[in-house]
């Protein structure tokens, strides 16, 4: 548009108007802005004062002075009359308007009066001084004594040597400075202030004691300084962060959070006692500090009160029930807390069981030996809707950061029972039989000589391949596409981890899966090998020929080595050095690769899945001490070699006299050698007997560590599996899985008798560890929704 000292302007309906600045329209957004923001808060006088504040730095900085309101005033009012129509600004309107304005503007002038009579420069201007010419220490002396004359209640709240309270001192003070010369950034701020200190303890009443004492340590530090001025600064700028302060302490201190503060279980059972039924959940789950909710439990796991947070969960998960209905935590519980499993798991891990402890029932009444069984597992299965990144669902947090003993838990158990169900185990056979034709195909091509089939054609780079290599050429071009793409998905969708092995790169979450890695590579090298082979047969040859250079077959090559031998008399094949081909060296190492895939079947069998992973475990052991073994072995070869004594100087000849002596393969040769090689042999056999007698002690301790916990390893093993398999599902095929569990649906107790929703129920054996008949508190009497639970029960037999 034109600028405002332009000539130029515009001239619609008739009349000249001038088009206006950049500067002008952000003015008049900010001043809407205001506006609006007011309106809305017209009910909290005390939240649109801390806004005003704000805005009027704001103009201020654009240039507003006090004696601008006016005129903004009528400016507003006449586009207000104009935007509604004279009409509808009839005298109530008018009156309601002028009613909005007087506060505002009142408001409005007095903070830019203080701004134009330069509070924030006098305060940092006094508040620098005091810094420069005060030691610490002394400005916490003297900040305590204030405090102990003004407030002494409150020297119990900060127990601090007096260097701390100079700390403390500063802190408050720079907080005050903030407010301010950057109020947006106070403000911004001031929840988090509030929540301090109600955890510290203070009250509202406590404020003005502690003004008291704060200016009184300004007098005392700034001597002549401390004048009218700067006092009438202080006390504008400590009644504005007071009664924000004092706000959010009201709002934010009751009952409940005096019960956090004190850490005293009784007493925060007490102040919850009070609470409705239908509310009692609300109140554990959160606390309105300040215009903001916060969660008690997280600040009881954050402050250290674990037995707060345990019983805040195990009331949370109780299961009561009235004259007219079930109460049962589980929704609020999840709802508020979406993260809730995460942070269990990484604060305190224990409360994980009490929560599943919470999330399961049992019935009292038996049909022989089984119960009726409700597992409240809906949250822990993850709803796709609210869980539509897999990776970050429950059950992914439980296999990532969670023991393997977690898994098992009945209710993690069954929650895995059924993914597995559904589509665990289809897709992990589908993956399985993928690979095991392959494996079929690279077999039948390479040992039961199919190879000698008829070749085909007519696509460059396959040009003489047999039918079988053009399949699995084909097979592992499209598994390596869908690798890709799983890859390439992820990176888009920012799935990128960094693997266990660094810190700094990360890669898709695809790849941090060693399976999957070794089925890239297998195929990777199937398809290599297969598109730069040219011809059928065996790509064997005579030495030199590694380097993939082209030669007769081995067939051709034995017959004509037979021909002159049988004609010469001699042994065909005497004195011959064979050297196996390049693509046939990659051919061995792939069907290695996917013979080594076939173990992950296993996973079928909880028993098959434990021995393998005790394999896997005990194997980190023996990589540890053969890599001692190795430098120790490296090690005593150099120094023989070095001492040059035949037979040992040859270093890679030494390495393999000390590795078949240490393995007592064969003696070693050390008749005629000099002391210190006797004293090298002697120091290499009690270094090397002494690794196999730690390693066999330690395989030993680590397998019967495995015993306890093999079980649980396989279950989580298949998790993953389960996640994995997962991920690679649609959102809305993932959905109707969810939606066909019927989770939605209330669970009976017993005839005629509907619970809560929110899980799904089973016939089991009474044999579980975790068998809890009937939980549920039973409550008589008329109370309704609206009246607390009463303190002593009645236990209705159901």
């Amino acid at each position: 548009g034109k600028r405002a000292g332009n000539t130029e302007g515009s001239t619609t309906g008739g009349g000249w108007k001038p088009t206006p600045s950049d500067q002008e329209l952000i003015l008049g957004q900010q001043t809407w802005t205001m506006i609006d923001t007011l309106i809305g808060l017209v009910w909290e006088p005390e939240v649109q004062q801390e806004k005003v504040y704000v805005t009027a730095s704001q103009f201020f900085r654009r240039g507003m002075r006090s004696g601008h309101i006016r005129m903004l005033g009528d400016a507003l009012r006449g586009a207000v009359a104009e935007a509604v129509g004279e009409e509808r600004f009839d005298e109530t309107a008018r009156n309601a308007w002028e009613w909005f304005w007087r506060d505002l503007s009142s408001w409005l002038v007095r903070e830019l009066d203080s701004l134009s009579a330069g509070v924030p420069d006098t305060v940092l201007r006094t508040w620098k001084q005091v810094n420069a010419t005060v030691e610490v220490e002394n400005l916490g002396e003297i900040f305590w004594t204030q405090v102990t004359y003004e407030a002494p209640e409150q020297t119990n709240l900060y127990r601090l040597p007096l260097r701390m309270w100079g700390f403390l001192f500063k802190h408050i003070v720079n907080m005050l400075v903030l407010s301010a010369r950057q109020p947006e950034r106070f403000y911004g701020e001031l929840f988090d202030l509030v929540i301090r200190h109600i955890r510290y303890g203070v009250r509202a009443e406590f404020l003005n004691p502690m003004g008291k004492a704060i200016m009184s340590v300004l007098a005392e530090t700034l001597g002549d300084a401390w004048d009218d001025v700067a006092i009438d600064a202080w006390k504008t700028v400590f009644r504005r962060v007071a009664n924000s302060m004092a706000r959010g302490l009201n709002l934010g201190a009751n009952s409940v959070t005096h019960g956090l503060v004190s850490g005293n279980v009784e007493a925060f059972e007490k102040a919850l006692s009070v609470a409705p039924r239908e509310s009692r959940a609300d109140w554990l789950c959160k606390v309105d500090c300040n215009g903001l909710a916060i969660s008690p439990l997280y600040w009881a796991i954050d402050d250290g009160k674990l037995t707060i947070a345990e019983f805040i969960l195990g009331d949370l998960l109780t299961i009561r029930v009235d004259m007219k209905r079930y109460y049962y935590g589980r929704q609020e519980l999840f709802e508020y807390h979406s993260d809730l499993l995460q942070e269990l798991a990484s604060k305190c891990p224990k409360l994980v069981q009490v929560v599943l402890d919470g999330l399961m029932w049992h019935s009292k009444e038996k049909s022989g030996r089984k119960v009726r069984v409700n597992y409240y597992i809906a949250d822990l299965y993850g709803d796709p809707s609210k869980n539509a990144d897999v990776w970050t669902s429950p059950l992914a947090v439980l296999a990532r950061m969670c023991d393997n003993e977690t898994f098992t838990h009945p209710a993690s158990k069954k929650v895995l029972e059924l993914k597995w169900q559904r589509f665990g185990l289809k897709g992990f056979l589908l993956n399985e039989l993928i690979f095991a034709v392959i494996l079929t195909l690279f077999l039948l091509e390479h040992l039961f000589d199919i190879h000698q089939a008829a070749c085909a054609t007519g696509v460059k780079g396959l040009a003489s391949s047999s039918h079988v290599e053009i399949a699995l050429t084909a097979i592992s071009g499209l598994i390596v596409a869908f690798h890709l793409f799983m890859c390439m998905i992820q990176i888009y969708t920012g799935k990128m981890v960094t693997p266990e092995w660094t810190t700094v790169i990360k890669v898709p979450r695809h790849l941090t899966n060693p399976w999957n890695i070794l089925r890239l590579v297998s195929v990777v090298l199937i398809f290599i090998v297969y598109f730069i082979e040219d011809h059928c047969g065996d790509h064997s040859s005579r030495r030199g020929h590694l380097s993939g250079r082209e030669g007769p077959s081995l067939d051709a090559l034995r017959q004509a080595k037979e021909h002159e031998a049988h004609e010469a008399g001699v042994d065909a094949m005497a004195g011959e050095d064979f050297e196996v081909s390049g693509p046939l060296a990659i051919k061995a190492v792939v069907v290695l690769l996917i013979w080594s895939q076939m173990v992950q079947l296993t996973m079928l069998s909880h028993r098959m899945a434990a021995f393998t992973y005790s394999l896997g475990y005990m194997a980190r052991d023996l990589f540890h001490t053969f890599a001692m073994v190795t430098v120790l072995l490296l090690a005593f070869a150099s120094a023989l070699s070095i001492l040059r004594e035949p037979p040992y100087d040859s270093f890679g000849l030494t390495i393999t006299a000390l590795l078949n002596s240490g393995l007592n393969l064969e003696e070693p040769h050390i008749e005629g050698l000099s002391w210190l090689s006797h004293a090298f042999f002697t120091l290499f056999s009690v270094g090397f007997i002494s690794m196999i007698a730690i390693l066999i002690a330690s395989l030993t301790s680590t397998y019967e560590h495995l015993e306890t916990e093999k079980h649980a390893y396989a279950l989580k093993a298949r998790a993953e599996v389960c996640l994995e398999i997962e991920d690679m599902l649609p959102i809305a095929w993932r959905q109707r899985i969810y939606n066909d569990l019927g989770f939605a649906d209330p669970l009976p107790f017993g005839k005629d008798d509907l619970g809560p929703p929110g899980g799904i129920q089973f016939w089991e054996l009474d044999s579980c560890e975790r068998y809890n008949p009937d939980r549920i508190m039973r409550f008589t009497g008329s109370g309704g929704e609206k009246d607390p639970w009463p303190e002593s029960i009645e236990v209705v037999t159901s």
